[in-house]
């Protein structure tokens, strides 16, 4: 049976064929979710660019995940991406309408990746970000997307003491540092902090042994990831350690999710 904080698989499923995001649990999903509103808010008021002449047979006020980039100029309404397929010898082509939707070789117009190749291969579950190649240069959509992120964020990034910006390792280093007894965050969440994949944070931690604490970051559903290992001495049972600094646990070895530091918090102890 479901708990009230869960969503189904099915439900999880859904938000993944909408989404540019591949969600494995309810949090990722509302803080996916989250991101994308913002992303809409961003959005300057008024009427829409205008759509090129592709024939797209979506409606025009749609904005699709592209925008951002047609916005800022690195990409061109019209501009071309091409899915290669070597195994089957085809190679698809779409195209970037003025709104930064997908317009596949139907003309049906896209707001995410994951729709358009839905659209062009049905069936087919290749990552949507990694498929589509900007000819123009020779990117991945998903390495647009990953330069955005790490730029916006930079923008965000605190300063040191010295003035100089923090980098994301820096930024981790500090959080955890500051973070008090009794406390707990995500990877999910470090990876929102910094702009930097989930992956690239664990890796990060497994590696960096004069890290602090960091025990203290868990899975999103709150328990010790089954694949953490002391970067530097072993202190034990990780869940022993966080007992003793005062986090509570269920008897299925749950953190207790009000003592959970989301991203917000985060971002406050940076600036502490």
């Amino acid at each position: 049976m479901l708990q009230p904080h869960e969503l189904s698989p099915a439900t999880l499923a859904r938000l993944s064929a909408t989404f540019p995001f591949k969600f494995t649990n309810a949090d990722e999903a509302v803080n996916g979710i989250l991101d994308e509103l913002q992303k809409l808010q961003s959005i300057a008021p008024g009427s829409p660019a205008p759509r090129p002449s592709t024939g797209a047979k979506a409606a025009s006020s749609t904005f699709g995940a592209l925008y951002e980039f047609i916005a800022n100029g690195d990409f061109t309404a019209g501009d071309e991406l091409r899915w290669e397929r070597p195994s089957l010898r085809e190679t698809h082509i779409a195209h970037v309408d003025a709104n930064g939707c997908i317009v596949t070789e139907d003309g049906e117009a896209h707001a995410y990746p994951t729709n358009a190749l839905a659209r062009i291969a049905p069936g087919q579950q290749p990552h949507p970000w990694e498929a589509f190649v900007h000819s123009a240069s020779g990117k991945t959509i998903g390495d647009w997307r990953e330069v955005y992120r790490r730029r916006n964020h930079a923008e965000l990034a605190p300063s040191g003491e010295d003035g100089r910006t923090l980098s994301w390792t820096e930024m981790i280093a500090t959080v955890l540092e500051r973070m008090p007894d009794g406390t707990w965050t995500t990877y999910g969440d470090l990876a929102r902090l910094t702009g930097h994949h989930q992956r690239e944070i664990g890796g990060h931690i497994a590696r960096a042994h004069d890290l602090k604490n960091a025990w203290r970051v868990l899975l999103a559903e709150g328990k010790v990831s089954p694949n953490f290992d002391w970067p530097g001495e072993d202190l034990g049972d990780p869940h022993a350690l966080l007992r003793k600094e005062g986090v509570r646990f269920s008897p299925s070895l749950v953190a207790d999710r009000t003592q959970r530091l989301h991203v917000e918090d985060l971002r406050k102890l940076l600036t502490q």
